[in-house]
């Protein structure tokens, strides 16, 4: 009596490039931190500037900007589990391009903002990532980009400790 949900789909590293490279440059980042990171978008819109230290190639994850569709309501929370609550290591060829997002596009309080210069709001980070993957001809969600990762993990042979913890899971 139970539905099977469908597998999420994943995309290959050359896949997560162009998807990269299709987005507009302020929006790079989110699918870079959510691909090779494992970050949810909440997370991605939570993250502070000192929570991301890229000389040691680390970001920390402490909160969750929480959206609800069916209230105008908006607020930081923590993350669901307090494995949620964790530091996660940037993959070198991730941290140029968050160097340059830091140069060109970081705020003084949020790493990932707005042209207006406040905390990027998630379905902006959404409405990016679909008009970038509609010209890379991939039909996944934001959200498979953190499954991505997870595979692309267990395929360089990470341990399943591993691909619990960096997640927060």
């Amino acid at each position: 009596g139970t539905r099977k949900v469908p597998e999420r789909q994943i995309a290959s590293p050359q896949q997560v490039a162009a998807l990269s490279g299709s987005s507009t440059p302020r929006y790079r980042a989110a699918v870079v931190l959510a691909a090779w990171c494992g970050l949810r978008r909440g997370e991605v819109c939570a993250i502070r500037a000192v929570d991301v230290d890229l000389d040691a190639g680390l970001v920390r994850v402490a909160k969750n900007w929480v959206e609800l569709l069916e209230s105008p309501e908006k607020y930081e929370d923590d993350p669901k589990r307090e494995a949620g609550k964790r530091t996660v290591n940037v993959p070198p060829h991730v941290l140029p391009l968050l160097r340059q997002h830091a140069a060109d596009f970081a705020g003084p309080e949020f790493f990932c903002v707005g042209r207006d210069g406040k905390r990027m709001r998630g379905n902006t980070i959404y409405q990016a990532f679909v008009r970038a993957r509609n010209p890379v001809g991939v039909q996944i969600a934001f959200h498979d980009l953190r499954h991505t990762g997870q595979s692309l993990a267990a395929a360089t042979g990470a341990t399943v400790g591993d691909r619990k913890t960096r997640p927060g899971h």
